[in-house]
């Protein structure tokens, strides 16, 4: 028996090589366990591991399950476990692919991504439990679409979740309160996304998630009228009738709810009936006048409405910047929907005012009406304005 064939340990890799074909399924799960604990160990010289490398591949594609689940348990945290192999265990059955999902620091993120994409549940929380995990594998986790991977991602917080994935659980499981604690209880929450989830939970929820992330009575205020903001511009249907804008809009103005944000988010979700009647109300004109000051007369006409309004003086320049991008739209497409006039706006803002957030329009708005209103956390203060 040559030397390189029996490691520093003592397990003879050339006989274990040589016995694989012919052995019962006991010895080769021994053998399976042996060689992977070995091979896991690092002490192996370089003819060692290629020797012990093609008994692992043999090993790998064993008929009998249980040598392959020997291998995938012994070799998961193995951080020199050769790429191919890796993928090979990953795509067996789940008893074998788990624990290499889990733990194995060998496959990348577009390996995570077809494992996730396989459609597999109990594979795709095995990458959801993983120590750590990138934005990029957690997106494609959420568009999964499962609650219980969601769920053992948000528990998770070695994972790494953006803006936009936060959103997709918040509009995909509206009602799911074990999903919203779990959101809750994320380590770090950006002001966008607790907007959101203030929005949707209820008010004992709301005081965990003041609590939780430490929010002051002023901006815990300021949050929740965010969150109330974007449920009501959300929540008015497309093909409303023009009067029942007019209605709703004429509501919160006599509750004193009718404000600058509201109406500088409706513009930039593209709802133009919402955002012509709010600027009519505020104003104290008829939709139809204001329409026409606000899209025929130029930007005097622009300028005449907002003096009107008694908006703050930043606001006048985003509400310019989205008028044109509309006018602009209306020549190219008269039929455009509001998505398509929303992503024109929300791009146009974004080259006007450096540094706003790109994961979608909730962290776009809020940044922005922090930026250009400062601190006015309520109704629209009346007041004269010079533009």
């Amino acid at each position: 028996m040559s030397s390189a064939g029996r490691n520093s340990t003592g397990v003879d890799l050339e006989r274990a090589e040589a016995v694989l074909s012919g052995a019962t399924p006991e010895a080769k799960t021994e053998t399976a366990m042996a060689v992977a604990k070995e091979f896991s160990s690092g002490t192996m010289t370089r003819r060692e591991r290629e020797i012990a490398t093609r008994i692992l591949g043999f090993m790998a594609r064993d008929i009998e399950v249980r040598v392959r689940q020997a291998l995938a348990q012994h070799v998961k945290s193995c951080p020199y476990l050769p790429e191919e192999l890796a993928r090979t265990l990953a795509n067996d059955v789940e008893t074998v692919a788990l624990p290499i999902i889990q733990y194995s620091s060998v496959l990348g993120e577009a390996d995570l991504i077809a494992i996730i994409d396989s459609g597999s549940v109990d594979k795709q929380i095995a990458v959801a439990k993983r120590k750590k995990v990138s934005e990029t594998v957690s997106e494609a986790l959420v568009d999964a679409g499962n609650a219980k991977v969601v769920g053992t991602l948000l528990a998770n917080h070695g994972a790494e979740i953006s803006e936009r994935s936060y959103g997709k659980v918040l509009d995909r499981y509206p009602g799911d309160m074990r999903i919203q604690e779990l959101v809750i209880e994320r380590p770090t929450l950006s002001l966008a996304t607790t907007e959101r989830l203030i929005a949707c939970v209820s008010i004992e929820l709301r005081e965990r998630v003041l609590a939780r992330h430490g929010f002051s009575g002023k901006l815990a205020d300021e949050l929740i009228r965010h969150g109330r903001e974007g449920a009501l511009t959300r929540s008015v249907a497309a093909d409303r009738k023009d009067d029942e804008v007019e209605g709703l809009i004429n509501r919160l103005k006599g509750k004193g709810d009718l404000t600058p944000t509201l109406v500088l988010r409706a513009l930039c979700e593209g709802d133009l009936n919402l955002f012509e009647a709010a600027m009519a109300a505020m104003a104290d004109m008829s939709v139809d006048n204001a329409r026409t000051f606000l899209h025929q007369r130029g930007l005097g006409g622009l300028r005449m409405v907002f003096r009107n309004t008694g908006m703050p003086q930043p606001m006048f320049r985003p509400i310019q910047l989205a008028i044109e991008q509309v006018s602009a739209l209306r020549e190219e497409s008269p039929t455009a929907a509001a998505a398509e006039i929303s992503r024109r706006i929300v791009d146009r803002l974004v080259i006007e005012y450096e540094g706003l957030p790109d994961g979608g329009l909730e962290p776009l708005m809020s940044e922005l009406s922090r930026r250009i209103l400062g601190d006015v956390p309520s109704a629209a203060k009346r007041q004269p304005v010079r533009v």
